[in-house]
């Protein structure tokens, strides 16, 4: 495995970013079975509320991952019965509009870009074709999770979610 090291440095990085989430409060916790992970859907909200400005420029900093190297996503083709990578179809509409997003929406989009590189690096890479696991595409989420850290540190903590019990 050619990436080795970047991987190595990517997972963590990206383990060490959500444990920040989960101490700064910007978690879910589901007291029933005694878990908390981090919060994706609301690191948005925590971090802009602490700092404007430095989302924004988060946000144009960092928008080419979501618009143009956005990391495609494995899919199983039952046409052909095998899977295939691609990107989703609701990629496809979002990034042809990114521009026209709210400011939520394109940071969401990005640390989605973020969240599909870690998942297709942990899962899918036990796939045949690694060809869009390179050096270079993980050494281009490494100032994303540094700046995403900057973010997450000057957020307020905050009281983290409750998952309600589902019955």
């Amino acid at each position: 495995m050619p990436y080795q090291k970047s991987a190595s440095k990517f997972f963590e990085m990206f383990a060490r970013l959500e444990y920040e989430m989960c101490l700064k409060g910007i978690a879910r916790i589901d007291e029933r079975n005694l878990l908390i992970s981090a919060d994706w859907n609301h690191l948005f909200k925590n971090t802009s509320d602490a700092n404007a400005e430095q989302v924004i420029a988060f946000i144009e900093q960092f928008s080419d991952i979501a618009i143009n190297d956005h990391p495609q996503q494995l899919f199983f083709n039952e046409g052909v019965n095998e899977f295939e990578w691609k990107l989703p179809e609701s990629d496809l509409i979002n990034f042809h509009n990114f521009s026209r997003l709210s400011k939520k929406d394109q940071f969401n989009r990005i640390t989605l870009a973020l969240r599909r590189v870690r998942n297709n690096l942990f899962h899918g890479s036990k796939m045949k074709d690694p060809s869009q696991w390179t050096n270079e595409r993980l050494d281009q989420c490494f100032p994303i999770l540094e700046e995403l850290f900057t973010l997450v540190n000057n957020a307020k903590y905050k009281q983290p979610r409750k998952i309600l019990d589902q019955k």
